[in-house]
């Protein structure tokens, strides 16, 4: 009798099946070379890496030695600590790492535009991150034609 009055409780749903673990990344034996290449884009553009970085890693030897090797969370942060920042993924691949390369190329010809005066309307952010320094040299490049067309003529000197 009294069946008909009791609520009836929605079917609460299954909860969603936990995502796959992500494979650990690895590190090759190229890792080093690649990481070596990323200190010293970083020294040009005149970051203090005895300062800002950590030493190398203690595996890196398994790495020289031609062994590749599974890095841990541990061992992903060392790598940061040692790039000054800089995300260890931007290491672990060619293709990674010369997109890095690009970006911090990129920050040292802001900066030497900056130097010069030609200052963009957006953020440094913004451009670092939407263009290579390639297209930052071509747009100063620009930027110089168009200041040398629209500058006053120089006076020649004993005129």
């Amino acid at each position: 009798m009294f069946a008909k009055l009791r609520r009836r409780r929605p079917a609460t749903p299954a909860p969603p099946p936990a995502p796959a673990p992500r494979p650990a990344p690895t590190a090759d034996p190229e890792l080093p070379a690649r990481v070596a290449r990323l200190r010293t884009a970083l020294l040009e553009a005149g970051l203090d890496l005895a300062e800002r970085s950590a030493a190398e890693p203690a595996w890196f030897s398994t790495l020289r030695a031609g062994n590749t090797i599974s890095l841990s969370e541990l061992q992903q942060q060392e790598l940061t600590d040692h790039l000054a920042g800089i995300a260890a993924a931007n290491a672990l691949d060619d293709a990674a790492c010369a997109r890095a390369l690009d970006k911090i190329e990129a920050i040292v010809v802001l900066g030497e535009l900056r130097a010069e005066g030609i200052v963009f309307g957006c953020s440094p952010a913004s451009i670092i991150r939407e263009t290579s320094a390639a297209n930052l040299r071509q747009m100063a490049a620009i930027a110089r034609e168009a200041d040398e067309e629209g500058a006053p003529p120089t006076p020649r000197p004993g005129a």
